[in-house]
This record gives C-alpha cells, sequence and structure tokens, in this order.
C-alpha cells in the first residue's frame, strides 16, 4: 500500500511569517521614554543606596570622631598630670634603691629646695614606693667541662639567673617592676676515687 499523501507544505506559513518579520522597521525611541526610563534608573539606585539594610558610612563617621574626642578627654583627665609636671632640669631624675638597700637602713633626708609646681621629687619616690619582694630564679645551668686545678679535679658550671625587684605605691596602685638577667660562673669540686 504505497500510495503518494498528500502532506500540506508546513514551511509555507513559517516562509510567510519570516518575510513578514523581515518588513518590519523598528521606530525610533521617543525622547520623552528615555527620560523615564533615566529617571526611573536614578530612582532605583537612591532606594538601593538609601537600604535599611546597607550601613550608612557617612552617618558612622561623625561617631567615630566624637568617640575619639571622648577618648581623648578622659585620657587627658587621667593622665595629663604626668604630660603637665616635668622634672626640673637642675636636679637628676629620681632613681630607686634595691629592695634590700630599702628595708637595711632608712637614708637619711637631706634638705632639697622643692619646686612647688613640681610634685615629683626624689624625696617624694623614696616615700611613696615601698619595696615588695626580690626574688632570684635560675634560669638555665650548663657545665663548661672538667677542668684541673692545684686542689684537685673541678667541674666549671656557668648558671644565668633573672632577678625579680617589685615596688608598690599604695596611694595610686602603681606597681613598679624590674627584671634585671645575670650570669654567673662557679667551679665545683669533684670526689676522684
Amino acid at each position: 500500500m504505497s500510495g503518494n499523501h498528500h502532506r500540506p507544505d508546513r514551511n509555507e506559513p513559517e516562509d510567510e511569517l519570516e518575510s513578514l518579520l523581515r518588513r518590519l522597521q523598528p521606530s525610533p525611541l521617543d525622547v520623552g521614554q528615555m527620560d523615564g526610563l533615566s529617571r526611573e534608573y536614578e530612582r532605583v539606585a537612591t532606594v538601593q543606596a538609601n537600604a535599611p539594610g546597607r550601613m550608612q558610612w557617612k552617618r558612622l563617621i561623625p561617631l567615630v570622631a566624637a568617640c575619639g574626642l571622648v577618648m581623648c578627654a578622659v585620657a587627658l583627665y587621667q593622665f595629663g598630670f604626668r604630660f603637665t609636671r616635668g622634672i626640673p632640669e637642675e636636679q637628676a631624675p629620681p632613681t630607686l634603691a634595691s629592695p634590700s638597700a630599702l628595708t637595711s637602713e632608712k637614708p637619711v633626708a637631706t634638705p632639697v629646695p622643692v619646686d612647688p609646681t613640681n610634685a615629683l621629687t626624689s624625696d617624694t619616690l623614696s616615700n611613696r614606693f615601698v619595696p615588695v619582694s626580690s626574688q632570684g630564679m635560675l634560669i638555665n645551668s650548663s657545665s663548661q667541662g672538667v677542668i684541673e686545678t692545684k686542689n684537685g679535679l673541678r667541674e666549671k658550671l656557668h648558671l644565668e639567673f633573672e632577678d625579680t625587684y617589685h615596688w608598690h605605691d599604695p596611694a595610686t596602685g602603681t606597681n613598679i617592676r624590674i627584671f634585671s638577667p645575670r650570669s654567673e660562673e662557679l667551679t665545683v669540686p669533684l670526689e676522684s676515687h
């Protein structure tokens, strides 16, 4: 049963549509419509820039500046006296003796002319700071070998210490700690059999 069936040409409507589309000419865009599009774009950009979830840096900068000024004012109030008072040029800077020297004997006070604008004299510093502790701690020890002396064999040791001195000012609560490293070499006699 082979036969020639008549099938309609399906390309005819598509060809006709294609030819109609080729004849179309785009019309120029209206100037008013272009203006409306640009205004709408600006409005959307402004809404996105001022969104509530977005950080407003322009508002944050004055707040940071105000906080910085407040912190400077508090620091000046707390520590300003240290900047306004200086040590007189004719006097040497005050020093602290070791805690053992301060506790063993009382220093003799000598009359020093007091500058009324400067309350930090060596006399007031030595009376303000109280020695708290003095400690020595062995950090490292090493053998430098065996040596022979006229008294017999001896081992040479190298010892490293760290001394710590602590002073406290009860009036202001200030603590001063000084860490001082030192080293010693010892010879230890060895037993010979």
